[in-house]
């Protein structure tokens, strides 16, 4: 019998010590030592984070901390890259973000005009949530050009519950996605109330995402149609919402460690393809050659420092052609001395 207690005395001790360890680390990442911060709604979407700009009186913050007025200077041409965490690029070991390569090096090539390039890539945003950041905040700052990056984070919404929705909330609003302070069932009372739990749901998902290398490329049991005719929808409301802001959206395809044999991805891809064709609509296609070099990638689709100084590459001289066009336009119609927004169409 005092065996047995020493035993159940000692558990509960260990139990305490691991909470109180996880809750000292999750304080020490930035979050509530007793409850989690609150997730942020944006405006039907939760995330972990603020998206991107960051709303303030004059000015807005994007991704690295970068903090940009409301209106443009007289000589400034603004281009945003929109996207997930692949364009955020957050998960870059170095630290490196292809938008700031890009930017250096379009910056070094116009030595008389203001380029900003900045970047509001959000982790685990899908084209709905572009959609909504495009139309209420990104505008706000008057950009030239709108660089649009995705496929998986669209591609997914299809792996969560019985059918995909129209907005995707059968995935952004499952236990995947909701804070968990607003998870429900049985499972839901342990990740609510003990963080240490909260980290081994963590440290799961992490292990299967490391072994399961193919958990993007889903067989048979999954109805893409849908799917797709709400990315396609997305992608050309993005299109209609730049022209009707004098706006030029720019579309990426998206690469993946292993797209040879992501059949989904592939096609998701092709959506994209299509309708830059269809809307003459100007394309970073670089889905195949980055997806050649599996150096290129850290996981599945986030991209490697080498994968991201390939992709800078591939983009800054591309992004040169499309603002000498913009340029060359601009220079012949010098009695408007015009610097603003423009269309290659």
């Amino acid at each position: 019998m005092i065996a047995l207690k020493k035993g159940l005395a000692y558990s509960l001790f260990m139990i305490v010590v691991v909470e109180l360890s996880a809750r000292i680390m999750s304080f020490s990442l930035g979050y509530g030592f007793r409850t989690d911060n609150q997730r942020f709604i944006s405006p039907f979407f939760t995330g972990t984070d603020m998206p991107y700009p960051i709303l303030k009186n004059e000015t807005g913050i994007f991704v690295n901390g970068h903090e940009i007025p409301y209106k443009k200077d007289k000589n400034e041409i603004r281009v945003v890259f929109v996207g997930g965490s692949t364009t955020q690029n957050k998960t870059n070991p170095d630290g490196l973000r292809y938008s700031e390569i890009v930017g250096n090096k379009v910056s070094e090539y116009f030595k008389d005009f203001n380029i900003t390039v900045l970047n509001a890539g959000i982790a685990a945003y899908s084209t709905a949530h572009s959609l909504i950041n495009i139309s209420l905040r990104i505008i706000a700052f008057d950009p030239d050009i709108i660089i649009i990056h995705h496929n998986t984070n669209d591609l997914s919404a299809n792996y969560y519950g019985e059918k995909v929705f129209t907005d995707y909330s059968n995935k952004f609003l499952s236990d995947s996605f909701l804070g968990y302070n607003h998870r429900s069932g049985f499972k839901g009372f342990f990740t609510r109330n003990f963080k240490s739990i909260r980290i081994l749901v963590w440290s799961s998902k992490v292990i299967k995402s490391i072994f399961l290398n193919n958990s993007f490329n889903r067989e048979g049991v999954y109805n893409y149609e849908d799917g797709k005719g709400f990315f396609s929808r997305n992608l050309e409301s993005i299109i209609a919402i730049c022209k009707m802001h004098d706006i030029l959206p720019v579309f990426m395809t998206q690469p993946n460690r292993n797209l040879l044999d992501n059949k989904q991805a592939i096609e998701y891809n092709e959506i994209i393809r299509n309708i830059c064709t269809k809307h003459n609509v100007q394309l970073f296609d670089i889905a195949e050659i980055i997806s050649e070099n599996r150096n290129n990638f850290i996981d599945q689709i986030h991209y490697s420092s080498t994968g991201i100084q390939e992709i800078s590459k591939i983009l800054s001289p591309k992004l040169i052609s499309i603002i000498e066009v913009y340029l060359l336009k601009d220079t012949i119609m010098k009695e408007t001395t015009k610097i603003g927004n423009f269309y290659v169409y």
